[in-house]
């Protein structure tokens, strides 16, 4: 794969590969970016798997209404769902406790990056005040863990 190239070959051997794990996992495309580094050392980004699973769909006729109905389970989450608030507080307590993003995320079963995305950019749309005592904490941990602040 000299200069990023993947020979047709390749591609379709990977489309098989993302579309079957995606139906017998169901998990988001970020999840399953991860999932296929671990299982097979792919190196896909989660952009790259939904691409490759939305190509499965129109290669696998017959798993496209599947496949379109756990795209659809997967759809993005918003700070209008009440589920997703209160995770984003529990965030914010938990890292003000101080605790780092990493064990906060570990704690409440999620990933760090969805940690990190909640409250970089959903505690920050929820609560600017409580955004930035969060921020300032981060700072303060952040010479104590080794963790990633916020921005």
């Amino acid at each position: 794969m000299a200069n990023g190239y993947i020979s047709p070959e390749r591609k379709m051997e990977l489309i098989q590969i993302v579309g079957e794990e995606f139906l017998a996992t169901g998990e988001s495309s970020r999840n399953l970016s991860n999932i296929l580094l671990n299982k097979y050392g792919l190196k896909l980004s989660h952009v790259s798997v939904l691409k490759y699973i939305r190509l499965f769909a129109l290669v696998n006729v017959d798993e496209s209404s599947t496949v379109k109905s756990y795209i659809d389970d997967n759809t993005e989450e918003t700070i209008d769902d009440p589920a997703v608030c209160k995770r984003v507080y529990a965030i914010a307590e938990g890292l003000l406790g101080g605790k780092t993003i990493k064990e906060v995320s570990l704690e409440l079963g999620i990933t760090y990056w969805t940690a990190y995305r909640d409250i970089n950019e959903r505690l920050r749309n929820l609560n600017q005040a409580k955004y930035e005592e969060v921020k300032n904490a981060l700072k303060y941990n952040s010479t104590h863990h080794s963790t990633h602040s916020v921005r």
